[in-house]
């Protein structure tokens, strides 16, 4: 096995615990049995847990390895989001199987190296780890030519500088995310960092630890929060996606993109990054960006002018756009998606603009101004396919449906959002009367707010 760290790894154990061993067993079991979809181990105090899934999460199976190597079963329900904590690290892999593990126990060192209980794994697989990953533990990592993604939830705080350059020379490591929305917080506390719920912070080392991944393509940063004002990136030549979720980024501090100038994706949503974003995005040559629910303003928009190759644009609730941001719109001619939704300051007159967007094909006004005029002027939009409009500013069903009838034949699909419970029989009644324009898409719910709806194209006229 192939290491690229700056010291050898360490041996893999000849001979497993004895009492672990059911425990390497029943993950193989559980991973062969399941072809290979992505399976969970927890390890705690007394027992670990093995958790195997089928039908993408929608059930599963929990097997309890008790310290004797006994072991019984149950089985229940689980939630789409529960399972999506161990997928989100692979979302862009989705045909890797992955692995994921809490050593959240008393005693950091009970289990160092977790990867001995894997099963063999033919191609590249993915990582989830939760607890406290250590130095050796990195180490482990970094002596997997297989490890294509890793997670880590709230567990980077114990690796040193030491275990960051080890693990950034890892020459396939194509995904890792930062991930503290499902921390324990009864954790014990980080030295480096004192209370618990410090952890949403990182230390020093792990802030530069970013930098080292320097053969990461996709770097996702989810609700935690590096010194972003000291992260560089000018070492991560292969980083060509970056996610930022929810982290707490001054506006002053964005200096962090002067070096991830090859960025291809770039997402930064619930934040105050404001325009002083904007010389930065100047520089890129982006072809999706998202920076919902920022305080992003005019002067953004209008740095976006020089990317010729951007197709996709989320603004959602960036509400500090005003009509001189969204005249440079039509400049962004290779726009495939646009969201707007939540910006009140686009109405009728920039949704007729938008009929220079000839690509155009996905587009989201819900919660805007644009009401039926506006409506109407996007059937100057050749290859519109799907609409989402809210229910509130466009206040009559059927006036609604006969100006995408009418207008809007291009329209494949139309998402109504924001409906009071009397507006959803409105909707589906007006539905109902145009069955060959209209068909509601998916079973009808108690808590209904929004209705998908099919839209079929007129019949073309007849030759002569």
């Amino acid at each position: 096995m192939g290491h690229t760290g700056a010291e050898d790894p360490p041996p893999a154990p000849a001979v497993l615990p004895v009492v672990l061993a059911p425990i390497r067993d029943g993950v193989r079991e559980a991973f062969a049995a399941e072809g290979g979809l992505p399976v969970r181990m927890a390890f705690e105090a007394d027992k670990v847990q093995v958790v195997r899934s089928s039908a993408f999460w929608e059930q599963r199976r929990n097997y309890t390895y008790n310290p004797d190597g006994t072991s019984k079963s149950t089985s229940s329900e689980a939630t789409r989001l529960e399972y999506q904590r161990a997928y989100n690290a692979f979302f862009d892999l989705p045909s890797v199987p992955g692995f994921e593990f809490d050593v959240s126990g008393p005693d950091p060192l009970a289990y160092p190296d977790p990867l001995a209980y894997l099963p063999e794994v033919g191609g590249g697989f993915g990582l989830s780890l939760g607890g406290r990953v250590t130095d050796q533990v990195a180490k482990s990592l970094a002596a997997q030519p297989r490890l294509v993604a890793l997670c880590l939830n709230g567990s980077w705080n114990w690796i040193t500088d030491a275990g960051w350059r080890t693990l950034g020379a890892h020459p396939g490591l194509t995904v890792v995310q930062f991930d503290d929305r499902f921390v324990d917080y009864s954790t014990p506390a980080t030295p480096a960092l004192g209370p618990t719920r410090d952890l949403k912070r990182f230390t020093p080392a792990a802030t530069a630890g970013l930098g080292k991944l320097r053969n990461v393509r996709i770097l996702n940063v989810v609700s935690c929060n590096p010194d972003w004002a000291k992260v560089d990136l000018r070492e991560c030549s292969g980083l060509s996606i970056l996610n930022i979720h929810d982290s707490v980024i001054k506006p002053t501090d964005v200096g962090f993109l002067s070096g991830a100038g090859r960025l291809t994706e770039l997402r930064i949503t619930g934040s105050d990054v404001d325009d002083q974003i904007a010389p930065h995005l100047s520089k890129m040559r982006l072809e999706r960006l998202d920076l919902s629910r920022t305080r992003v303003g005019d002067k953004v928009l209008g740095a976006l002018g020089g990317m010729p190759g951007l197709e996709t644009l989320d603004l959602a609730g960036c509400d500090r756009i005003g009509a001189e941001g969204f005249a440079a719109l039509p400049r962004l001619r290779a726009l495939r998606s646009l969201t707007v939704a939540r910006c009140p300051e686009f109405g009728d007159a920039q949704a007729a603009r938008l009929s220079e967007l000839g690509r155009l094909v996905s587009l989201d006004i819900r919660g805007t101004a644009v009401k039926y005029d506006g409506l109407a002027s996007l059937g100057a939009c050749p290859r519109l396919r799907t609409l989402v409009v809210s229910a509130k500013t466009m206040d009559s069903p059927e006036r609604m449906l006969a100006t995408v009838a009418d207008r809007l034949p291009q329209v494949r699909t139309l998402t109504v959002v924001g409906l009071e419970r009397l507006a959803v029989g409105e909707f589906r009644r007006a539905v109902a009367a145009a069955p060959k324009r209209f068909t509601l898409l998916g079973a009808p719910t108690e808590s209904e707010t929004e209705l998908v709806i099919a839209c079929t194209p007129p019949p073309a006229p007849p030759r002569r």
